[in-house]
């Protein structure tokens, strides 16, 4: 209330960032000093030497602004949601210089219409596919989806290093438009398998184990328990050689 729905902050490397405490994951850092800490580390630990980052899910950008700010590292922020990407452009405004593509667009297996809605006021990250069974409000919109295929061929990048992919349950409909024998194949992928919310999510592991990847937590341990995972995020390595 006393913020306003503003707080300024700024992280240990100087990123500035523009959160409203009200909402989770302004909250989380207003109280807790950080968010999904665990991951990001492991973020910032695969992108030292630089490289392409593509942030799918991107919110109001904690992980493309944190990552951004490292040498060399080029972002790609997608989102469905003009409100998260109009959070972002006011973060990204408080760092100029970074390298940071943002892309207006939901993703999924086809192309066309796709209803969205805000399933918690008090949570952005909360932004979803529309469920059909409910009654469309205020936070209900319609944004055109893609196949990220299409996306990153149009946007001209090349090597991924690094897809960081939070998008609510979506997340197999998002690989499903992405051509894992192609040229835009990561090396490395951050997934939320939250599947205690998200059966679908259950489907993504065993799904990027038959396109040669590696799961692991975001501390580096073997996924065993899928139920228990730090932060509900898993690392996933590929372990296909280059051709």
């Amino acid at each position: 209330h006393l913020a306003g729905g503003s707080l300024a902050v700024r992280t240990c490397d100087n990123v500035r960032l523009d959160i409203d405490p009200s909402d989770y994951m302004g909250r989380t850092i207003a109280y807790e000093g950080g968010f999904e800490r665990l991951s990001l580390e492991r973020a910032i630990q695969i992108m030292l030497g630089g490289g392409t980052f593509l942030d799918v899910g991107c919110n109001f950008g904690i992980y493309t602004m944190l990552l951004g700010a490292r040498p060399g590292v080029r972002c790609i922020a997608v989102d469905g949601s003009f409100v998260a990407l109009s959070s972002l452009q006011r973060n990204l405004a408080l760092n100029p210089g970074l390298d940071v593509t943002l892309v207006s667009s939901a993703l999924g297996s086809e192309t066309g219409l796709v209803r969205f809605h805000i399933e918690d006021q008090g949570n952005l990250g909360s932004t979803r596919a529309f469920d059909e069974g409910r009654i469309a409000d205020s936070s209900t919109f319609w944004t055109v989806a893609t196949r990220l295929n299409d996306v990153l061929s149009t946007v001209s990048v090349g090597e991924i290093r690094l897809m960081k992919i939070d998008v609510e349950g979506s997340e197999m409909s998002v690989f499903r438009g992405l051509d894992f024998d192609g040229p835009y194949r990561p090396a490395h992928i951050i997934a939320e398998c939250y599947s205690d919310e998200f059966p679908e999510a259950a489907k993504l592991i065993d799904y990027l184990l038959e396109r040669e990847y590696e799961a692991m937590d975001v501390t580096g341990k073997p996924v065993v328990d899928r139920s228990t995972l730090p932060e509900h995020n898993v690392w996933f390595r590929s372990t296909r050689r280059a051709r």
